[in-house]
């Protein structure tokens, strides 16, 4: 990757060693810098600035398209899309939080009491292998055998 000045001159280059399957390229004035976002074939995204790596993270997909926009006021954000045609709307603007919110009493007592959750998780798991045995390729819940269905997916990725 060659950067150059407005005059033609080098101003850095990057030397990646895989192939990306894309980037979009976005200045900061106010630092005098150049911010690369890079996707892999490998489902990471890999944030440069100037030629050094400041971030990297894992993406549920490869992205054939990366840009960054601005919503309301959130600015900054990362939106990917995939061959699929999956959106990935992620936001890397975040601050660690200086205020730790204290766990409730009656939180730590829920937790304690391993036996009655141990119980729970139990019952869980038979209702989920009951209706996946009754399932056998059908709907059980609703039972509407006759009617196409639309599925979608969203999900919340944490960082």
């Amino acid at each position: 990757m060659f950067v150059l000045k407005e005059n033609g001159t080098i101003w850095f280059m990057k030397r990646l060693y895989f192939n990306p399957s894309c980037l979009c390229v976005f200045s900061n004035d106010a630092n005098d810098s150049l911010f690369a976002l890079v996707a892999t074939h490998m489902f990471t995204l890999l944030i440069y600035c100037n030629d050094m790596l400041k971030w990297a993270t894992q993406l549920p997909f490869t992205p054939v398209v990366i840009q960054r926009a601005n919503l309301n006021t959130i600015q900054g954000l990362v939106i990917l899309l995939s061959f699929q045609g999956l959106v990935c709307c992620s936001y890397l603007g975040t601050n660690p939080s200086l205020k730790i919110v204290p766990i409730s009493e009656t939180a730590i007592s829920y937790v304690k009491n391993y036996s009655d959750t141990e119980t729970e998780l139990n019952e869980l798991r038979k209702l989920i292998n009951s209706v996946n045995l009754d399932n056998h390729g059908h709907n059980s819940i609703g039972n509407n055998n006759n009617s196409s269905n639309l599925a979608s997916e969203i999900g919340i990725m944490n960082a």
